[in-house]
């Protein structure tokens, strides 16, 4: 089998949308295609560096449950895409109509306070009854009833186990059960 190709105008699309937004030529814009998968031999998949910042093409398979396609998402999204795409919705000149973003994520990159804010953040946890309590950053408190502070480093205090949410972390480390 040959060289695979991605011959594509989007490629040059997605290209200038990222260097128009990497107006300091920083290289902390990438840009990502989304394809459906098809029957066809030759899918895209693509990961390029042009100009110093990433492009890449990847396929989808949109007959998978919707959770493994998310899980696929997550796996493949650059932390720096996602950051982006956040962006454009926390935007007013761009989302002119509001629109909201709803997602789950394990990529700890977005997790701070430059990207979200307290009331943006929102955790789920099982409690004693195992069902699942949902509740926001900025409902919690400190053991002096102050609530966490909005320049804080939410990714460092999360994964420190200071907001809860972390499955069975505490057992697993000390050797206790899972579930």
């Amino acid at each position: 089998m040959g060289k695979q190709m991605v011959h594509s105008n989007n490629i040059y699309q997605i290209y200038a949308y990222v260097k128009n937004e990497d107006k300091h030529h920083t290289g902390n814009v990438s840009g990502m295609l989304l394809y459906a998968k098809t029957t066809e031999d030759v899918l895209p998949s693509l990961s390029v560096t042009i100009g110093g910042n990433q492009i890449s093409a990847r396929t989808l398979d949109l007959n998978r449950d919707f959770k493994e396609i998310a899980c696929s998402l997550d796996a493949k999204l650059h932390p720096k895409l996602l950051r982006y795409v956040i962006s454009l919705f926390k935007n007013p000149r761009i989302n002119r109509h509001g629109a909201q973003l709803l997602f789950t994520s394990h990529d700890m990159s977005t997790m701070k306070n430059t990207v979200f804010r307290r009331d943006e953040i929102w955790f789920a946890a099982l409690n004693e009854k195992r069902s699942s309590e949902i509740y926001s950053l900025y409902e919690i408190r400190h053991e002096d009833n102050e609530r966490v502070k909005s320049t804080a480093a939410f990714d460092k205090q999360y994964l420190e186990g200071r907001y809860g949410a972390d499955p069975y972390l505490q057992n697993m480390l000390s050797g206790g059960d899972w579930l």
